[in-house]
């Protein structure tokens, strides 16, 4: 016999007994012998079925509980790795936002240097200047036409 049909077995008996119960109790007032039998003998029935399937549940119940926090003690590191990883990928980006923030910050300085002697050679030979605005235009269109 299984565990499954003895456990079943007996929660009919207890069934059974209630049943018992009732029909010596219809049309009484009082409870006789017969009733506190059957009500003894439920009693002893429940306090088997506590004690074997009880204990079973409470067993079932311990170790679903600590399948449980398995998987949360996994779900918890997993994620927190992925936090990890996160602040690293972050880290990662804010060192490069700040190298291309010093090339941008240099190119700009050049470009300033640059200007400031275009500036200087133009007052000084007025003659080129057309020359050089013309090949300001291109280079500017060519920079257009790279983004």
């Amino acid at each position: 016999m299984t565990d499954l049909q003895e456990r079943q077995e007996l929660a009919d008996k207890i069934k059974q007994c209630d049943l018992n119960m009732l029909a010596l109790s219809r049309g009484k007032n009082t409870p006789d012998e017969e009733f506190r039998a059957a009500y003894l003998q439920r009693c002893d029935l429940l306090r088997q079925y506590r004690s074997k399937y009880g204990l079973e549940a409470e067993y079932q119940l311990r170790d679903h509980l600590y399948g449980a926090r398995k998987a949360y003690l996994a779900q918890y590191e997993a994620e927190d790795k992925r936090i990890r990883d996160l602040e690293k990928q972050v880290r990662l980006y804010r060192e490069a936002l700040r190298y291309y923030r010093d090339q941008l910050n240099d190119a700009r300085d050049e470009a300033g240097i640059l200007s400031y002697a275009i500036d200087i050679f133009t007052d000084r030979h007025p003659e080129y200047s057309a020359e050089l605005k013309e090949l300001i235009d291109h280079c500017e269109s060519a920079l257009e036409d790279d983004e």
